[in-house]
């Protein structure tokens, strides 16, 4: 599904290259979190604040890079 989202929206007349990829990476953050949920992962505090944290870093990466044209 993500990969069909970066298809289409990486032609010129849609996002453009560069933030279609960047918004396909986004992807990673709903599969992760819809990963714990479905399968009720249990984690250890120090577990989930390094997975948040890294959550963090790839929306912020996403928005920096989406707002530098």
């Amino acid at each position: 599904m993500g990969a069909l989202g970066y298809l289409v929206s990486a032609q010129p007349a849609m996002l453009g290259l560069a933030t279609s990829f960047v918004l396909s990476q986004v992807s990673i953050v709903g599969a992760t979190v819809s990963g714990i949920v479905v399968m009720h992962v249990h984690k250890t505090r120090k577990e989930w604040l390094a997975t948040m944290v890294g959550l963090l870093l790839i929306v912020l990466a996403a928005a920096v890079t989406a707002f530098l044209k």
